[in-house]
């Protein structure tokens, strides 16, 4: 789900990525 790398996006990235 994580397709985008945006700056406000960035910690949920990590966190999506972790899960």
């Amino acid at each position: 789900m994580a397709g985008l790398s945006p700056p406000k996006s960035t910690k949920l990235t990590l966190i999506i990525k972790r899960t």
